[in-house]
């Protein structure tokens, strides 16, 4: 009864005369890709460890839908209608309706609230005035998103719930956690913060979490399929009842998932090898905003280049390795990992060389110097 509700309320919400593109605008934002470009940046600009701590948080949440997916195996309203024999309930399809994986929970809700919850908890924290604000656009777009999944006919109603409430937690707990990096002398003891300061800013940990997560990942699949779950059984239904085939996306596959949350977390992994933080990083500091909007901007139109770079350079690569069965099978993982992995080498590039050097030399040439008494000195008629 559930489910023939739920796909009752999408052909109703269908039925209404709101755009399409305002769901399709909505889905697109809160597309697990799409959050780590924005959120993560964001956050990092804001501080670096909240930055750490949300770009872990967005990708803990990708990985745990991915096996939740797995576990409960559930169905999409898109092709529910025909395997339950509910013809009379008529739903429309649209470019981004017909993803390849399980349905629940809902992927775009959970890896969305998780991923800008750290952020909005540290700007309600620390810029009092943007607090309310902040909290009313984060629970419309929350409201927007889960609709506009619905709406496309991918999830049902109790999906997108679900990945809500699941994201909130995940959010909530790495934000906590990113706190623990300033609470030394907390009753958590020294011995735990050091041990949150190493996972959120040590590339030897944040390697052997993002291999491990593959390696996680795959073992779950395979030890399910052992079991008797059939764990290609979305694929099959997504490519049989999609109503178009270029519709069909297989980067919404749970592997191609797993492979870019490992791909992030060596991406960040490397970039921090190879621009180690500053100490500055250990206390929160109040950030300007343009010190945060400019370096953004910066960090998006750097991933675009890269990004239409790697979609010139693929299917070169993929030409020349198509005749390898084994290679050709892991091409579609290697490119997402390699999308995983871009944001954060920028983010950190960006924060490191442009962020420290730019900022810092701007504050000192248009701050006044100090006499010794602490005192600015300006220069008087």
């Amino acid at each position: 009864m559930v489910y023939q509700y739920g796909a009752l309320f999408v052909e109703l919400l269908q039925r209404t005369k709101i755009s399409p593109q305002i769901f399709l605008l909505a889905s697109h934002f809160a597309d697990p890709p799409a959050v780590n470009l924005i959120a993560f940046p964001v956050a990092f600009f804001l501080h670096p460890v909240l930055g750490s701590a949300t770009l872990l948080s967005i990708n803990f949440s990708e990985w745990l839908n991915c096996v939740l997916k797995w576990l409960l195996d559930d169905d999409r309203p898109y092709w529910w209608v025909h395997t339950s024999e509910k013809a009379y309930i008529k739903l429309k399809q649209f470019p981004l309706t017909c993803e390849t994986g399980p349905g629940s929970p809902s992927g775009h809700c959970m890896v969305m609230v998780s991923g800008w919850l750290p952020l909005l908890l540290y700007i309600r924290s620390n810029y009092n005035r943007l607090g309310s604000v902040f909290l009313a656009l984060f629970i419309t777009c929350t409201v927007l998103v889960a609709v506009s999944r619905i709406y496309i006919a991918t999830h049902f109603p109790h999906q997108t719930i679900l990945g809500v409430v699941a994201g909130a937690l995940i959010g909530l707990f790495f934000y906590e956690w990113s706190l623990s990096f300033h609470k030394r002398s907390s009753k958590s003891g020294k011995k735990m913060a050091n041990f949150h300061s190493s996972i959120l800013n040590s590339p030897s940990s944040l390697v052997n979490t993002g291999v491990l997560s593959l390696i996680a990942g795959k073992a779950v699949g395979i030890l399910l399929s052992y079991l008797g779950t059939d764990v290609e059984r979305s694929y099959r239904l997504a490519a049989k009842y999609c109503a178009r085939p270029e519709w069909l996306h297989p980067s919404t596959s749970v592997m191609a998932s797993y492979a870019r949350v490992a791909g992030a977390l060596i991406g960040l992994a490397g970039a921090i090898f190879l621009r180690p933080l500053s100490s500055r990083t250990s206390k929160p500091v109040i950030t300007p905003l343009w010190e945060i909007i400019v370096p953004s901007i910066i960090t998006f139109l750097a991933y675009y280049v890269f990004h239409q770079v790697i979609l010139f350079v693929s299917p070169h690569m993929k030409n020349l390795v198509e005749h390898i069965p084994l290679i050709s099978d892991i091409s579609l993982l290697f490119y997402m990992a390699i999308l995983g992995a871009l944001s954060p080498m920028i983010v950190v590039f960006v924060f490191s060389t442009f962020h420290d050097k730019f900022f810092l030399s701007f504050k000192q040439q248009f701050t006044p110097p100090k006499s010794k008494n602490g005192m600015s000195t300006v220069a008087t008629n």
